[in-house]
């Protein structure tokens, strides 16, 4: 007889929390490397991919509350990597751009976690490979498709509570 699903679901928890730890705590060393947190990379990414932002839209895009984001911006700007300006209507809002200092650092980053991420390919067989990449693919949205309580959007009920932040 096949597992059950909740069978299959234990297991995957087991087996992807176990990936996450690995993940993140590899992830903390190379970023670490550049004298950047998780965070500030993950902002200085989302800069350099999406352009300019607000503080705001920037803490909202990272799921953080905004003087979580200012906290991380601040030793940004010290370093020169990001600039913040204030809104020409409205001093209190503040956009934040990243410099070309910035975008030379991200570069490095990613270079770094490519050659990473080759490293554990390798040890994948390539004919595996592509399916690995689009499993993951598969896994992001799915997640992404879940509420704050891990219900899936057709399971939740009209009192959802809403996605809390984390800092």
């Amino acid at each position: 007889m096949p597992p059950s699903l909740h069978s299959q679901a234990e297991q995957f928890y087991s087996c992807f929390a176990d990936l996450i730890r690995a993940y993140q705590f590899r992830d903390r060393e190379s970023v670490c490397c550049h004298d950047l947190s998780v965070t500030q990379c993950y902002a200085l990414e989302a800069l350099e991919r999406v352009g300019p932002m607000r503080m705001g839209v920037l803490a909202e895009h990272l799921n953080l509350e905004v003087s979580s984001m200012t906290r991380a911006i601040e030793p940004l700007v010290a370093r020169r990597l990001v600039t913040r300006r204030e809104g020409e209507q409205d001093r209190r809002v503040r956009e934040v751009r990243i410099t070309r200092q910035g975008r030379a650092l991200v570069a490095r980053v990613q270079a770094d976690l490519v050659a990473e991420y080759e490293r554990v390919l390798r040890r994948i067989p390539s004919a595996s490979r592509g399916a690995v990449i689009e499993t993951v693919g598969h896994l992001l949205r799915a997640f992404e498709e879940r509420s704050a309580c891990g219900a899936a959007p057709s399971e939740q009920t009209s009192a959802r509570p809403t996605q809390g932040r984390q800092s």
